[in-house]
């Protein structure tokens, strides 16, 4: 208990937590039987040295993986339930969006993320596919979304796969998206842009009237 405080364990949004924080967790669960261990070994009897040290590894493999578990519950569910709701849909023929993603990165994680809490918008997107780059993730999949090749084979990869919208997720090379973009629209594609922008906040134009108010 000391130290998941020190490790500051109880005072984290676990729904919102990052990876790292989970393994922190785990780490402070350790160290804390090992301390335990510690203190009975050297106040104890050194006999029950391997009675005491199977009771260790017992009680850190039992408890470490169900605390933690415990913590990252809600994720899980979540993660489950966004998968379910996709694997189990019944998609009539014309009432969904077929998508393909350009980009694997830590954008295309908070994509992702954004569509599924926001219910994928107001249409019922699918997602058939990313393209990315990096030629060692052809043929692995990428939150549950295969790689299917990379940006310079679009031209190919949407006749073999029919899409109806492409996605451009995070910052890419210049000339690399006007590549993509150029292979969307010769294949008649709607093309979206999403990506993540940080702007200076200048009161002097957040305050200035709309052009409904000037009317």
């Amino acid at each position: 208990f000391v130290m998941l405080v020190l490790f500051r364990a109880y005072s984290r949004v676990w729904y919102l937590a990052r990876v790292s924080e989970f393994l922190l967790t785990g780490l402070a669960l350790a160290l804390g039987y090992a301390c335990a261990f510690a203190l009975r070994v050297t106040g104890g009897d050194p006999a029950g040295l391997a009675l005491l040290s199977i009771r260790y590894w017992l009680l850190t493999g039992l408890a470490v993986p169900v605390i933690v578990g415990i913590r990252a519950s809600r994720r899980i569910l979540l993660d489950s339930v966004h998968w379910a709701l996709d694997a189990f849909r019944v998609h009539t023929p014309g009432t969904h969006t077929d998508a393909l993603i350009c980009g694997a990165g830590w954008h295309t994680t908070l994509f992702l993320r954004h569509m599924a809490d926001t219910g994928k918008g107001e249409e019922d997107v699918r997602f058939k596919g990313i393209v990315d780059p990096d030629v060692a993730l052809r043929g692995h999949f990428v939150h549950g979304i295969q790689v299917l090749g990379e940006p310079r084979e679009l031209s190919v990869l949407l006749q073999e796969h029919p899409v109806d919208v492409v996605y451009l997720v995070g910052t890419q090379d210049p000339d690399l998206d006007a590549s993509v973009v150029d292979a969307a629209q010769k294949a008649g594609k709607r093309i979206f842009r999403w990506s993540i922008h940080l702007e200076k906040y200048d009161p002097v134009f957040s305050a200035s009237p709309s052009p409904a108010e000037q009317s």
